[in-house]
């Protein structure tokens, strides 16, 4: 049983969306008990009237073929930054340029909605421009954890007079399981949030 994802699967999926007139946004493995037992990808299908865009997020098993998928409405303005499967379920983070605020969003693995949070937030930190890496610049670091057992670790800002990193832990559903936040005396200006712990 393969362990990984082979540059041959994953150049399939890219001509098989191609093919379908898909732009992938996002792709990873669904690795369970150490093995590959299919991939997702999250693409973009078409752009709707005025400002929204259809998704497909689609999973296939380990030989590629259709298991599921759920088309997503958003906005032109949010991009996808990062998603993440913890065995259980899917989470996604996008970023939403014009309201500058995050939405984590997570699914479970039939695909069903399990909760949704949002957080205001303008910029990384490390020098990096929230903007920026919404539209594909590297941020330096996972923004979100898969957690084995379920739930994932969400890494942000808390936006303020001067900004403190956090990290929120979440369940599946996105309840919060606990949050933490860095100690205000140290400057944060050139460190990544994973650092500031």
């Amino acid at each position: 049983m393969r362990k990984y994802i082979s540059a041959w699967t994953v150049g399939c999926l890219l001509l098989a969306t191609t093919a379908w007139g898909q732009t992938i946004r996002n792709l990873g493995a669904i690795i369970q008990s150490g093995h590959v037992r299919g991939y997702y990808y999250f693409s973009s299908l078409e752009k709707m009237n005025g400002d929204m865009i259809n998704y497909e997020l689609r999973v296939v098993d380990q030989n590629l073929k259709p298991v599921n998928s759920v088309n997503l409405v958003r906005s032109k303005r949010q991009y996808l930054v990062e998603s993440a499967y913890n065995e259980k379920s899917f989470a996604f983070l996008f970023y939403d340029t014009y309201n500058k605020r995050f939405e984590l969003i997570t699914y479970d693995s039939a695909l069903r909605p399990l909760g949704e949070v949002t957080r205001a937030q303008k910029s990384f930190g490390g020098g990096s421009n929230s903007s920026q890496v919404a539209k594909g610049t590297d941020p330096g670091q996972r923004l979100i954890v898969p957690l084995t057992g379920g739930g994932f670790i969400n890494y942000g800002i808390q936006e303020g007079k001067k900004p403190l990193y956090l990290i929120n832990s979440y369940g599946d559903s996105l309840n919060i399981r606990w949050s933490l936040k860095a100690k205000e005396d140290k400057d944060y200006t050139a460190i990544l949030a994973s650092e500031a712990f």
